[in-house]
C-alpha cells in the first residue's frame, strides 16, 4: 500500500510530550538513591539520581512488527530540489499503515532540525539535509529493526551534490504523542547500530547531571523529575562507554513537568 505524506513542521518543543503509565505491570523497574550509581539485570544504570523518588523503567511494546518495512519512494535519495514546498511519498510493507500516525520524518542539517508527523507539505530552504523517516506504531513508539526506517539525503537549492556518509552511526529522539503527566517516555530510533550488555549503549542525559546508561533499544519510562522544565540529551557510546562524538549520535529536547512527584500516585 502507498502512502502519501505531506508533512507539517512541528514546533521542537511541542515533540516532547509527557505519558502516564501506571498500569504497566510488565515493565522492569530501576530504582536508585540520590547521587548514588545503580544498575541490575535489566541493563539500566542510573548516576546521579536527582532524587531518592527517580525511577527508570523500560517498556515493552505490544506489538513489534519485526518484518515491517518502510520504502520511500519520493522524492529519490541525492534528489536535487528547488527550495520551497515538497512531498514525501512512502511504501510500507508488513505493517498496518494508520494515516497520520504510522511515519515520522526529523529533517536536518548543520544548523537546524525539523520534525515531523502530521499531513501537510514540508518547506524547506537551501541547504543539503538528512532526511530520517521511521514507522511508529499506534502509540506513536518507533518500530525497531533494520528495516523500518530510511535514510536519504536532500540538496536544496544546490547544483553540486554535498554528500552525508547514510552508513554512519545515527540516532534520533522520538517521544510519542501522549497525555500530560508527571512521567516521561523516552523513546529513540537508531540507524546502523545494535546495543548489548558487551556493547555499544545508549546514553540519557537530564540537565547535564543525571546520567542513564542503556544496552537495550526499548523505549524507557521516567519517574520522580521535580517539576519545571528538564533538558533531555541522548549520546552514542562505544563498547568502551566512550561517546561516539560523531555529527549524528546525539540529540536532545527540552521537556515539562507540569506535575509535582507527589501527584504519582494519583494516576
Amino acid at each position: 500500500m502507498k502512502v502519501l505524506f505531506n508533512l507539517k513542521r512541528v514546533n521542537p518543543f511541542a515533540l516532547i510530550l509527557l505519558l502516564f503509565l501506571a498500569g504497566c505491570e510488565t515493565a522492569e523497574k530501576v530504582e536508585s538513591k540520590s547521587d548514588e550509581s545503580s544498575a541490575n539485570e535489566t541493563g539500566i544504570k542510573i548516576t546521579k539520581a536527582p532524587s531518592k523518588d527517580f525511577k527508570v523503567t523500560y517498556i515493552d511494546q505490544k506489538k513489534i512488527y519485526p518484518d515491517a518495512e518502510l520504502i520511500q519512494i519520493s522524492p529519490p535519495d541525492e534528489a536535487l530540489l528547488e527550495p520551497g514546498k515538497m512531498t514525501f511519498l512512502y511504501d510500507s510493507k508488513n505493517f498496518p499503515f494508520v494515516y497520520n500516525q504510522s511515519v515520522h520524518l526529523t529533517v536536518k542539517n548543520d544548523i537546524k532540525q525539523y520534525n515531523f508527523n502530521s499531513p501537510d507539505k514540508i518547506h524547506l530552504p537551501m541547504g543539503t539535509f538528512l532526511c530520517a523517516a521511521y514507522l511508529c506504531d499506534e502509540n506513536g513508539i518507533c518500530i525497531k529493526n533494520k528495516t523500518s526506517g530510511k535514510l536519504s539525503l536532500l540538496n536544496v537549492g544546490i547544483k553540486a551534490k554535498k554528500g552525508i556518509d547514510l552508513k554512519q552511526e545515527m540516532l534520533f529522539l522520538n517521544l510519542p504523542s501522549t497525555n500530560n503527566g508527571a512521567c516521561v517516555l523516552v523513546d529513540f530510533m537508531l540507524f546502523n547500530n545494535q546495543l548489548g550488555a558487551n556493547g555499544n549503549k545508549v546514553q540519557l542525559t537530564i540537565d547535564q547531571k543525571t546520567k542513564i546508561t542503556l544496552d537495550q533499544w526499548r523505549p524507557v519510562k521516567i519517574e520522580g523529575l521535580s517539576r519545571g522544565r528538564h533538558e533531555i540529551r541522548i549520546d552514542l557510546l562505544t563498547s568502551n562507554n566512550k561517546l561516539t562524538n560523531k555529527t549524528y549520535s546525539s540529540d536532545k529536547l527540552m521537556v515539562n513537568i507540569p506535575y509535582d512527584n507527589k501527584n504519582l500516585e494519583a494516576w
